[in-house]
């Protein structure tokens, strides 16, 4: 399955920027980078969650762009978690999942104005989900799932700041997998990405 997903990858690259180059006249180069985080509290746990993106896109013409995105999300649930079967005792407990996430995204730009912009984002993306785990012996128990490659979609606006800089708001829905335990099987999904970023325009 990784192997797949890396030849899948090393195409979509070839097409990024060996192929178009040759079909379209490419424009101006795109650099964002986009983050939240966030801190809860009940009953005994703590949840945390951070996000970080990274991506390069290209303008193919005036109303297309494609680009390459690198995203990581790290959510966090640490606190005492109540012993199966026993009322009154609990341990402590720290579950951590990591997902990685690649994408070739195809952006459409529905409309220039100088206040706005707004767009649609299609394409495909591939994840990795780490599940680290520490139960009531204390021990640290670390899983690994590789997805497939599949569809991802969203919508965005971009809020120009001057003739380099801009800030971007986007919104994105994808398939994924949740897992309630290390022991449980996985489920499907629908993941939401929602982000603030900064882009700077070459």
């Amino acid at each position: 399955m990784v192997f797949m997903k890396q030849n899948i990858f090393k195409i979509l690259i070839t097409v990024f920027f060996v192929i178009s180059p040759l079909e379209v006249v490419l424009g101006a180069v795109h650099f964002t980078l986009k983050g939240s985080a966030s801190d809860s509290n009940f009953f005994l746990q703590t949840q945390s969650m951070s996000s970080l993106s990274g991506s390069v896109s290209m303008d193919l013409g005036s109303y297309f762009q494609l680009g390459l995105t690198y995203r990581q999300d790290v959510s966090s649930q640490k606190g005492y978690s109540q012993v199966e079967g026993e009322e009154d005792k609990y341990y402590y407990s720290n579950n951590t999942t990591l997902l990685k996430a690649y994408s070739a995204d195809f952006i459409l730009i529905l409309y220039y104005g100088e206040v706005f912009v707004p767009y649609l984002i299609t394409g495909i993306i591939a994840k990795e989900y780490y599940l680290e785990s520490v139960g009531p012996d204390g021990e640290s128990v670390v899983t690994k799932t590789p997805t497939m490659p599949s569809w991802n979609a969203g919508i965005g606006v971009s809020l120009p700041i001057n003739r380099t800089f801009s800030l971007k708001l986007s919104w994105t829905v994808s398939p994924g997998y949740k897992q309630k335990s290390p022991n449980a099987e996985l489920t499907k999904t629908i993941d939401h990405f929602r982000s603030v970023g900064i882009s700077y325009k070459l």
